[in-house]
């Protein structure tokens, strides 16, 4: 399926304030709306000049009609069939200077795009939020039961998902659910939810992981009636992506990693059926 939706590539520039703004330019203030790219791209609002080693990086970007991307693809609250564009980004992943390293105890399960986004949730400062990543998330991930084969989807428990001690004004443990995709014991894509009554509309977005985090795709929010469906059809998103790259960036990144049939323990199966059934 090749879809004629516009599309931004880039395998050479600078990945400092140059290439954000163009990205950015290029992107539409939706991205904004995206947490995933957010922390993709990160945010300065100071001038940098980039190293020799961040001067070539894959970038794409591509739109197309959200029923292209979700077959079936429904709007909340039975509003008929989703009619908006969605879209598509892959980018090559740079470790940031601020995001603090990784606990010894995760650095064979979660890949550092991930990771970059756990320790912005949490305040690190405190000693009890750096006890929850070190110790208590690596414990919680070893514990989950997983599939023979496939991938297995889990709902990140609420007093993993962030740890925010000194702000009262944004509680994400409130506004989202989690889920996150295991490959044995990698990590390889997250599906952030929000929920209803929060200060966007019930919204689900993918974020995966090929090649142990070396790279990030990052999908637009789609409405959270579909969370079943995006997790099922997830291969199917990475193969719309992996169709329509051009010939200089295909084959560079492995975008079949993601395996059916998914495997879900019952709380995770009732977390995101409870989500679709108050916005159907």
């Amino acid at each position: 399926m090749q879809s004629t939706g516009t599309s931004v590539a880039a395998t050479a520039g600078t990945w400092g304030t140059t290439v954000k703004t163009v990205a950015m330019g290029a992107a539409g203030t939706a991205l904004w709306g995206s947490l995933a790219f957010y922390f993709a791209v990160g945010f300065n609002s100071t001038e940098t000049v980039a190293s020799e080693e961040e001067v070539k990086r894959l970038f794409f970007r591509m739109e197309l009609p959200e029923v292209e991307l979700v077959e079936g693809c429904s709007l909340n609250y039975g509003e008929g069939s989703c009619d908006g564009q969605a879209w598509i980004i892959l980018s090559e992943y740079r470790t940031r200077a601020e995001t603090p390293d990784m606990p010894g105890a995760l650095r064979t399960s979660l890949p550092e795009p991930l990771w970059a986004q756990v320790a912005a949730r949490n305040t690190m400062a405190d000693e009890s939020c750096r006890t929850t990543l070190s110790v208590d998330l690596p414990n919680w991930l070893a514990a989950v039961p997983r599939g023979d084969n496939g991938t297995t989807v889990t709902l990140l428990p609420e007093h993993l998902a962030t740890c925010q001690a000194e702000s009262a004004s944004f509680d994400p443990k409130r506004e989202y659910r989690s889920f996150w995709f295991l490959d044995g014991n990698q990590v390889v894509a997250e599906m952030r939810c929000s929920l209803p009554g929060t200060y966007m509309e019930p919204s689900c977005e993918l974020a995966a992981y090929p090649e142990n985090g070396s790279y990030e795709v990052s999908y637009s929010r789609l409405p959270a009636r579909n969370v079943e469906k995006i997790m099922e059809q997830s291969p199917h998103m990475l193969s719309v992506l992996d169709t329509n790259l051009p010939a200089e960036n295909a084959g560079i990144v492995d975008l079949a990693f993601l395996k059916a049939p998914f495997n879900l323990d019952a709380e995770t199966s009732e977390a995101m059926a409870e989500l679709r059934s108050v916005v159907q």
